[in-house]
């Protein structure tokens, strides 16, 4: 199977100069990169491609299966790049065709691609039977119908594309209105139409369509694969995109679908890929998502040029110095130097490349490029020191491996490291280099990119592919690669701690998702705050936190989960105090299962959540009220003298014993809607602050409005306080119609809420004459008054002179 298309440049100028470099190639093989050696058809005998891996042994049953079938037929996704794609010429690159490729080989076995226009025929043809194999897809029922799947090839985040101006999305479920684009025929599709059915689908023919949608503002967002996102975005420009969110839930696990009617060629393949190695996908994945910047310029065939020219120059000197023939061939050959030194200092002068060549860590020979990089005059590099422009914490091991590169000892290998241009500027760049003769010494020529753009890049990616958004810390991917990493004998005893914040649900329905996550974020510092760096510290699910702490005992690690919760204890979000229920336990004996582990601690951590569920839950809203009271005294007086009030005027109605406590209550608790908005505003420049991974938060509103809605909200969460919530939130209706929430009058109006709108009305009225050195007699009477103006109107004339009655008998 072709997997890429090699250029030829390097090969045609080897044979046009072919007397002068077979006598060098094997100096050319040991100083140019291997790959592109054979990639240019140098080396007879070697195919471009080729690795050294294990064949896999397959037994004679399977031979024989596979004798019998032949050709392997396999259909691909031709435009999902970087996975795979199928060029105009028909050749298959990306991802995937270099992982089929090393199976393929491994294996021993022929698959040839049938050319589809899209991915949709492909699904097609495969459910004809003309395709045996399916590339890089999901599993899912539907397509359970027809294929069988292998162990997954790959496994890649789907997140969340948005335009800039877009606000962060932490739950799908909380978008309404709103629409997505998806390409047609994705597992995505079926899937989001079932979870998300308040999201409107955009469906389009291919990739690239999803991200000019959302480009042009055509569609709102798009969820694609993180992989394919990086790379587009990257590749076409679309740099008024983002990431908005991630959907951990729909993470890929791409495998290779297999029709049912070949299971044997299923397990086949499942050995073949059972051949790949972690270093062996990470290779690949580089190749193709790795930044390389090589626009204009391909700097690896610019080095070829530059070293075949040394080698030509070298070549055609000895001639020169061997030959003696005539004046004429002296003459021609001085000639072609000429030439060939005019030609090839050009090509080093232009080069966008930094060359240099090094030698007792001076720069003895430096091009523009480099000077443009470090950010000093070209002039001024020669017999430049590298301490000087090299980063202090890189300095010494650099140094190091640029003698060792004069010796011979790292030709080609590539290093990264950070430089200090002058002006102070700290960049990132990667030097390749070899061993090189200068003025008959030792010395390394070595090439120079400027990355710190791309490294920049690459760290995002991987930050968003291990860590929560959220909370910073890692995620469960690679929670669940450290445990494995972590479970070996050398790092017993291994502690694990498992945690679950309490009252998150509660948090989010009384203050909002905001609060909740700020909620989330405070017990991740503190996990963080009283963990090692080398514990691995994730946030696991929703509310759920884990911790493995190697070489950690029991009651190291019980210190450990006390001190956490004593530290979260100590934060006060929107009133609520910080509560964490967590489990540990410890693998001692190296035969102990850590997954046992991990469930002992969950079990631990539950057993601990169900004791104090009551705790949590019972008397919040009254320690709610207290903390926010603490904050707003002057609220706390009004709201105990509004319930005094509200229980006077229920007695001279003559209501119910149970009527009449439930208006004192809901007087008491009247006004929590007002002093909770209150609260969160002055909680905004935390939630601010906060590295809540979004563009901006919900802002808090002051309209007084709101105040019974958000009572109401609060109230209702709460079993003591649901029965007076309908009453707070009606507090605000006046008697003829014309106040709010919901526009009720007269009798529609609850009875206690008329008391209530009475009651704390007459409260204001008689606080503010008092104030103004009333005795109390004459400030009841005259509030009264003012009251009485508005009955009819406002109030229920019956509750004014029940109030009449309460407050002035006589």
């Amino acid at each position: 199977m072709t997997m890429t298309k090699y250029g030829t440049r390097s090969r045609a100028l080897l044979k046009k100069w072919v007397p002068a470099v077979l006598a060098m190639l094997q100096f050319l093989i040991i100083i140019c990169p291997v790959e592109r050696v054979i990639a240019a058809g140098i080396l007879p005998g070697i195919q471009a491609g080729s690795v050294s891996a294990p064949t896999v042994i397959l037994t004679e049953e399977e031979k024989a299966y596979l004798e019998e079938l032949g050709t392997i037929y396999m259909c691909v996704d031709p435009d999902w790049a970087p996975f795979e794609t199928l060029t105009d010429e028909g050749y298959y690159l990306g991802i995937a065709a270099d992982t089929i490729y090393l199976v393929e080989e491994r294996l021993g076995i022929n698959i040839e691609i049938i050319p589809t226009k899209d991915w949709n025929e492909s699904i097609e043809l495969s459910r004809q039977g003309k395709c045996h194999v399916l590339t890089f897809l999901n599993k899912t029922q539907q397509r359970e119908e027809w294929l069988l799947f292998t162990e997954p090839v790959y496994t890649d985040a789907n997140v969340i594309i948005t335009r800039q101006d877009h606000t962060y999305i932490s739950d799908l479920m909380d978008v309404r209105n709103q629409t997505m684009v998806l390409p047609e025929g994705t597992s995505i599709e079926e899937r989001v139409r079932t979870d998300y059915p308040d999201i409107e689908i955009i469906i389009v023919g291919s990739e690239i369509e999803c991200y000019q949608k959302v480009v042009d503002g055509q569609a709102d967002m798009t969820l694609r694969s993180l992989t394919v996102s990086a790379y587009t975005i990257r590749k076409e420009g679309y740099f008024n995109l983002k990431i908005a969110g991630q959907v951990s839930e729909y993470t890929n696990y791409l495998r290779l679908g297999i029709i049912k009617s070949e299971p044997m060629l299923r397990d086949i393949l499942n050995k073949g890929i059972a051949t790949i190695t972690t270093e062996e996908k990470d290779a690949i994945f580089n190749k193709y998502v790795n930044i390389e910047m090589r626009k204009e310029v391909d700097f690896a065939d610019l080095r070829e040029v530059i070293v075949i020219a040394l080698i030509l120059i070298a070549a055609l000197s000895v001639g020169l110095i061997q030959s003696r023939r005539t004046i004429r061939q002296k003459q021609k050959s001085e000639q072609a130097i000429q030439r060939s030194e005019q030609k090839y200092r050009s090509l080093f002068e232009n080069a966008v490349e930094g060359i240099a060549v090094l030698q007792d860590s001076k720069i003895q020979l430096a091009n523009a490029a480099l000077g443009r990089i470090l950010g000093r005059p070209t002039k001024s590099l020669s017999g430049l020191g590298l301490e000087t422009w090299i980063h202090e914490e890189d300095v010494r091991w650099v140094l190091e491996y640029h003698r060792m590169r004069a010796k011979g000892m790292k030709d080609r290998e590539k290093i990264r490291f950070r430089i200090r241009r002058k002006d102070g500027e700290m960049r990132w760049v990667e030097s390749e280099g070899i061993q090189y003769d200068w003025n008959g010494k030792p010395a390394a020529l070595n090439f120079f990119l400027d990355i710190t753009e791309n490294k920049a890049a690459e760290d995002r990616i991987r930050f968003l592919s291990y860590n929560d958004q959220l909370t910073g810390l890692y995620n469960r991917r690679f929670y669940e690669e450290e445990r494995e990493r972590i479970d070996n004998e050398g790092m017993l005893p291994i502690s694990v701690i498992i945690g679950d914040v309490n009252g998150l649900k509660l948090t989010n329905d009384v203050f909002g998702h905001v609060a909740g996550d700020l909620l989330l974020t405070k017990a991740a510092e503190a996990l963080q705050r009283h963990t090692r760096k080398r514990d691995v510290v994730a946030r696991i699910g929703g509310d759920e936190y884990a911790a493995i702490l190697p070489d950690t005992t029991l009651d190291e690690a019980m210190k450990i989960a006390e001190q956490v919760k004593q530290s979260f204890a100590e934060e006060a979000i929107f009133a609520i105090r910080g509560s964490i229920s967590l489990g540990v336990a410890t693998k001692v004996h190296a035969d102990q299962d850590i997954l046992a582990i991990i469930d002992k601690a969950e079990d631990a951590m539950y057993s601990e959540k169900s004791n104090h569920r009551k705790d949590i839950k019972g008397g919040l809203i009254k320690n709610i009220v207290d903390n926010l009271h603490s904050e707003n005294p002057g609220e706390k007086t009004h709201a105990e003298q509004v319930a005094e009030i509200c229980e006077r005027i229920a007695r001279k109605m003559g209501l119910s014993e149970e009527r009449t406590k439930q208006a004192r209550r809901a007087g008491a608790y009247h006004n929590v809607g007002r002093i909770t908005t209150e609260n969160n505003r002055g909680q905004e420049d935390t939630l601010h602050q906060a590295d809540l991974g979004r563009e901006e938060t919900r802002p808090v509103s002051s309209d007084i409005e709101n105040y019974p809605a958000v009572g109401f909200r609060v109230l209702s969460v709460f079993e003591e306080t649901a029965d007076i919530a309908e009453a707070v939130l009606a507090q605000r209706e006046n008697w003829d119609g014309s106040g709010y929430a919901k526009g009720q009058k007269g009798k529609e109006i609850p009875v206690v809420a008329r008391i209530i709108r009475v009651a704390c009305d007459y409260d204001d009225q008689l606080t503010h004459l008092l104030g103004r050195g009333y005795d109390r007699i004459q400030a009841s009477r005259m509030a009264i008054s003012t009251i009485d103006k508005s009955s009819g109107t406002l109030y229920d004339p019956e509750i004014i002179e029940a109030l009449r009655q309460a407050e002035d008998p006589n």
